[in-house]
């Protein structure tokens, strides 16, 4: 649990225990033939046995002060940026966007002036964004409104589609909760309008201090670690672990935590993937707080230079069930351009992951509200 607010500090996990090192495995991959252009180097969830003993490690740091991923993970770096750059130049950016325009269902504003639902009500709003019900409790979810994401408006991956809510209207929302600091999670202009209301903030650790910069108040901040909890409301707030990076600079690199977490009550579980590679820790989250009613799984811009750290639609596919998940609702993709694969290609490839799996999946069109007991199987991408 996490300790009560001081005047000087971000709330902190209570305990203070650190790890002696980081928990080391031996990851072997094997290259698989599949319709996916890119490589898809899968990692064998089910037959890893260290997967299911894996104790509930914190994140630590580096030497150098940087936050270290649970497993090994490799990442392209300024030598390999060239030929990034090169396999881009030689793509087709037409493949890349849709040729009609996305659906989006507008939210209207009134949903703000409600009261929060007790079951959960969900809204996805692009890319990760959500709002969330639950427990009668509202919150928003990695919220980027804005039209780029970038560390400015004039350039920078554009919106695909409208924002279904305006920055604007965003009002009575209990609590935000971020993945990481990421420009494509976490939106200057949608926090800053966010800290000017009185919602709390549950973040990964060194988030706040950014946080603060834009005007939230330090007392509204919590600051989790993984496998730290927080009570809200009737509903648990689980940091869980993740596998990727953070970073809104070419010199701040991993010294802000990623997370993905989990979100609970007696009656409904609920878990958000953010951003990650696949890793064995999908398992560990599983027995420890699954099944899951929904997974919200990240789906798209995955490419073999950064396969780590994000998942491709089969790696989302396994991962759900390494969850114990029920329905799955597709996140991250058909908002942003992040990568060199076709626009439509994480849909088409997860829905023939989820036949073969026999995953239930859930595919809203942005801004659409979603129910646990209703259908959302249109497919508005075609």
């Amino acid at each position: 649990m996490i300790a009560a607010p001081t005047s000087s500090n971000f709330h902190l996990p209570i305990s203070t225990q650190k790890p002696n090192s980081q928990t080391e495995f031996s990851v072997k991959f094997d290259e698989v033939n599949n319709p996916i252009q890119y490589l898809h180097l899968p990692y064998d969830l089910e037959n890893n046995t260290t997967a299911h003993n894996m104790p509930r490690q914190k994140a630590i740091k580096d030497k150098k002060g940087k936050y270290i991923n649970p497993i090994p993970t490799p990442m392209a770096g300024f030598k390999e940026t060239p030929d990034i750059f090169k396999r881009y130049r030689k793509s087709d950016p037409k493949l890349r966007k849709p040729t009609s325009p996305i659906p989006v269902s507008p939210m209207s504003p009134g949903v703000f002036n409600q009261k929060p639902s007790p079951s959960l009500v969900l809204y996805w709003m692009g890319h990760t964004s959500l709002l969330m019900e639950l427990g009668g409790r509202r919150y928003i979810i990695d919220p980027v409104l804005s039209e780029r994401a970038s560390m400015i408006q004039s350039v920078g991956p554009k919106r695909m589609h409208p924002a279904p809510i305006a920055i604007s209207d965003l009002k009575n929302i209990d609590a935000v909760i971020l993945s990481h600091d990421h420009y494509d999670h976490m939106d200057k202009n949608t926090m800053k309008a966010l800290a000017k209301t009185n919602a709390l903030f549950y973040v990964p650790c060194g988030v706040g201090k950014i946080l603060t910069g834009w005007g939230a108040k330090k007392q509204n901040i919590f600051e989790l670690n993984w496998w730290d909890t927080i009570k809200d409301g009737p509903n648990e707030l689980i940091a869980t672990p993740a596998r990727h990076f953070s970073g809104r600079g070419l010199f701040n690199r991993n010294t802000t935590l990623w997370a993905s977490w989990c979100i609970i009550n007696p009656d409904c579980r609920v878990y958000f993937g953010g951003d990650s590679g696949i890793m064995p820790n999908y398992s560990d989250i599983g027995e420890a707080y699954g099944p899951f009613d929904l997974t919200i799984m990240p789906i798209g811009a995955y490419d073999v230079a950064w396969h780590g750290i994000h998942t491709d639609a089969i790696e989302a596919a396994e991962a759900h069930v390494a969850l114990k998940g029920k329905k799955m609702l597709p996140v991250h993709w058909a908002t942003f351009d992040l990568s060199l694969h076709p626009w439509g290609e994480p849909i088409e490839q997860l829905l023939k992951a989820a036949d073969r799996l026999g995953i239930e999946l859930v595919t809203p069109m942005v801004g659409e509200k979603l129910t646990l007991d209703g259908i959302y199987n249109e497919h508005w991408w075609e």
